[in-house]
């Protein structure tokens, strides 16, 4: 018997029409597009190389009905199948379609994940989004709810199911979450099983009861005047909205729609230890003149303290905004 895959001298280099004919077997195997996550080139590398390794066990394993290397049938099958391999992953790659939403999306969950695992290793490595204390007889008030993906034997329909997130846990270096589905027991699955909402979600609940809490450094305001209202001219890839980089240094790529000029932009952080240290600076005055507090109205020991301690409360209980509209106020006179 011939086998189509064999050349007319048994073992050998298969025909040109064999090659063609594993081609097209190979090619129904393909789905008709790609999606990888990101545009990165060696994700892209991977996705190829992975691609092509499954497409040929399944060509091989219909053809062979066997994956053993020392079966003369299979060793002949993949080597024409390494012959025709560029010809392969070349239309592996023209069927990669680049899907910007999903880049983003990619980007966004990896951000959420960094987050939660840092608020996770803050806090020893383990927090209960649903009971208060050690002693599980006080509740939150509400605790995350989220869907939740798995692939197992065990799953339900689709893999798809909502739950209660009950906490959250490091195990292997890895970060697991508690859930709770409709069958009332607890599971365990890693947070890559959450959906993105769900992250989201998770997020907010960890913000809200003071987990997570955002790096002052990280906020970007405006140097002059300290306003969020800021926009800054960015590299973005026209087909996929993909964001590239920025020019940091440049002032003109930056614009304050309070100030309504092109300026340069400092930290949270930092503007705000300029205000205090403005603040600091103040003298009995000056404290009497934005205060509307007068020092005579307060015992005179210990070098007016009293009068100093309510200026700083009064300073202490404005938010960052009022802070900085006094301190805009008063640039005069420093």
């Amino acid at each position: 018997m011939k086998l189509e895959h064999q050349s007319n001298a048994g073992m050998g280099l298969c025909t040109t029409h064999s090659e063609e004919s594993v081609i097209r077997q190979a090619k129904n195997y393909m789905p008709n597009c790609y999606f990888p996550q990101s545009s990165d080139v060696e994700e892209w590398n991977r996705l190829v190389n992975n691609e092509y390794d499954r497409i040929a066990k399944l060509v091989i394993r219909e053809r062979c009905a066997s994956l053993d290397e020392s079966c003369p049938q299979t060793c002949s099958l993949r080597q024409q199948l390494e012959q025709v391999r560029p010809v392969l992953e070349q239309e592996i790659r023209r069927r990669i379609r680049r899907d910007g939403y999903l880049f983003q999306l990619t980007l966004i969950r990896k951000q959420l994940t960094i987050n939660i695992l840092d608020a996770v290793k803050q806090n020893k490595g383990y927090i209960d989004t649903f009971y208060l204390n050690e002693n599980e007889d006080k509740e939150y008030d509400e605790s995350p709810i989220v869907v939740s993906y798995d692939s197992s034997a065990f799953a339900r329909y689709g893999g798809y199911e909502a739950a209660t997130l009950y906490g959250l846990f490091m195990k292997g270096g890895m970060l697991y979450c508690t859930l709770n589905g409709e069958s009332g027991e607890n599971f365990d699955l890693p947070i890559d099983a959450i959906q993105i909402e769900g992250l989201v979600v998770i997020a907010h609940w960890l913000t809200e009861y003071g987990f997570l809490v955002q790096d002052e450094e990280e906020i970007i305001v405006c140097d002059e005047c300290g306003s969020l209202d800021i926009q800054q001219l960015v590299w973005v890839e026209p087909n996929t909205h993909e964001y590239i980089g920025a020019t940091e240094y440049d002032q003109d790529d930056n614009w304050c729609s309070e100030c309504e000029d092109h300026l340069h932009f400092t930290s949270l952080r930092e503007f705000k230890e300029r205000m205090q240290a403005w603040w600091d600076s103040m003298d009995f005055k000056q404290m009497e003149r934005i205060t509307g507090l007068r020092a005579a109205d307060f015992p005179a020991e210990e070098g007016n303290q009293a009068f100093v301690d309510a200026c700083e409360a009064w300073w202490n209980g404005k938010s960052y905004d009022e802070k900085r509209a006094l301190w805009k106020e008063n640039q005069d006179e420093v």
